[in-house]
């Protein structure tokens, strides 16, 4: 599983990576108070399937900073 966490141009922290063994891409949102919020893959309400698509569109929807070396693998399908 990777895991990397960025920031969005409010300084909200998110988490998002690749889970390998079940092969999909996840978004969290980070709270400071320590809660989470899943936006992309399991346990998001309302469901958003974990596409590497999905991760991409809603990594822009909230504005999030990540390199661009992810953002290319993203692209090509491929684990981060």
């Amino acid at each position: 599983m990777s895991r990397h966490t960025a920031t969005n141009d409010k300084g909200h922290q998110f988490v998002y990576g690749f889970d390998e063994p079940l092969s999909y891409y996840f978004l969290d949102r980070v709270y400071p108070n320590g809660n989470w919020r899943h936006i992309v893959g399991l346990c998001s309400c309302p469901p958003v399937y974990g596409s590497a698509l999905n991760l991409l569109e809603f990594l822009d929807k909230f504005r999030v900073e990540v390199p661009e070396a992810h953002r290319e693998l993203l692209m090509l399908d491929l684990p981060i």
